[in-house]
């Protein structure tokens, strides 16, 4: 089977589609989210503040995987 390379666009559409299974809100906020962990390495003291449903580390250790699965060989933005 042969794996096409995926593009940074479709890695974040699908990275904030499967966000959306989790956490509800428009696509800023799941935008942010995925840029913060990505930025970050993790959901940051800042983006716990702003988003209270970060407060469950079962919640947080899932987004960060989702994030990272998304993301694995596109590389880390600074």
């Amino acid at each position: 089977m042969l794996v096409e390379p995926v593009s940074c666009q479709q890695a974040w559409y699908l990275t904030r589609e499967a966000i959306k299974e989790w956490v509800e809100g428009p696509d800023e906020h799941m935008d942010r989210i995925i840029r913060a962990i990505r930025q970050h390495g993790g959901v940051s003291g800042k983006l716990r503040r702003d988003f209270p449903v970060l407060d469950d580390p079962v919640l947080v250790e899932r987004l960060e995987t989702i994030v990272a699965e998304g993301f694995t060989g596109i590389g880390r933005i600074e």
